[in-house]
């Protein structure tokens, strides 16, 4: 089986998961901790086929760029300011609420993304770098981020005033 490089989704489709880049799914001839192993209901007998395109295209969200040309400008200056003022809230979140707030800082940011306001490698790379500076690990920080972005991307926000 292939990889799609695409990210684990829930609810694709009416009680449908999808488990891509460090998902995983327990199949046989995996053990379970008491000790037996998984089997086949029904028997396998052939290899699974690979995911049909009209699944795949499910599986990645839309980006609309919701901003006219004439504005973009504007928009990114908008959307810098937000980044720094999602920074700014990160260094002063206390401990215990740290990733939580990462989550948040990168729905909203994502939103902007979607919107075509500001790039989305360049705003991952500064929340994951004030989310390690604020004590986070790399790997947490990483997870976080493509999470919240992720989220926030699929609800694209105006960012005309």
């Amino acid at each position: 089986m292939t990889s799609t490089g695409l990210e684990n989704r829930a609810g694709i489709l009416s009680g449908v998961d999808f488990r891509g880049q460090r998902g995983y799914v327990v199949a046989p001839p995996s053990v379970h901790p008491d000790g037996h192993r998984y089997r086949w209901i029904n028997a396998l007998h052939e290899e699974l086929a690979p995911a049909p395109p009209w699944f795949i295209q499910l599986l990645v969200p839309e980006r609309r760029l919701a901003v006219p040309n004439a504005e973009l400008q504007r928009s990114r200056a908008y959307a810098v300011g937000a980044l720094r003022r999602e920074l700014q809230r990160l260094a002063l979140t206390k401990e215990g609420t740290r990733n939580y707030q990462l989550n948040v800082s990168s729905f909203n940011m994502g939103r902007l993304v979607a919107a075509g306001a500001i790039d989305e490698q360049e705003v991952a790379a500064a929340l994951i770098e004030e989310g390690k500076r604020i004590g986070l690990g790399t790997t947490e920080c990483e997870r976080t981020v493509t999470s919240g972005m992720t989220a926030g991307m699929e609800c694209s926000r105006s960012v005309s005033r």
